[in-house]
């Protein structure tokens, strides 16, 4: 992991630390970084699947594909699903609300207008499958709860 990326991740705990002790109505400070469990609640009445939070699946590797994921910092985990080869993404499915994940890797893109997006990418019990979610948005809709 480069020096830039070590940074980005760094300051997206302290930023997610922030934000809990801003929202919380008792002070709760929650250190989030590769390995924390995150709970995603039922979905909300109604619904179907979640808003914020997509279900991505690989379904097909190449036979020249060289796995290095470091499983401390989650390093290599997003390449890894991104690469040549195939995957189907999808919004996550109500059957997965109730539910505990491990945060396995964190992640800040630039978008347009100078802004950030912060995304927290979660293990299943599905060695092919991960859970993206928009963490802003999920956060603040009660998609996911810490």
């Amino acid at each position: 992991m480069d020096k830039r990326s070590t940074a980005k991740v760094l300051i997206f705990a302290f930023a997610l630390t922030v934000i809990f002790k801003a929202n919380a109505q008792t002070e709760k400070e929650v250190k989030l970084e590769v390995g924390t469990l995150v709970t995603i609640p039922a979905c909300q009445s109604g619904n179907k699947n979640f808003t914020y939070i997509d279900l991505y699946t690989k379904t097909r590797y190449l036979s020249t594909d060289i796995i290095k994921i470091d499983s401390t910092t989650g390093e290599g985990l997003l390449e890894f699903f991104m690469k040549p080869g195939d995957f189907d993404a999808k919004r996550l499915p109500c059957e997965y609300g109730g539910k505990i994940y491990r945060i396995a890797a964190l992640h800040i893109f630039e978008v347009e207008g100078n802004k950030e997006k912060r995304v927290m990418l979660l293990y299943t019990s599905d060695a092919r499958s991960i859970l993206w979610v928009e963490f802003d948005d999920a956060y603040e809709n009660g998609e996911i709860l810490f």
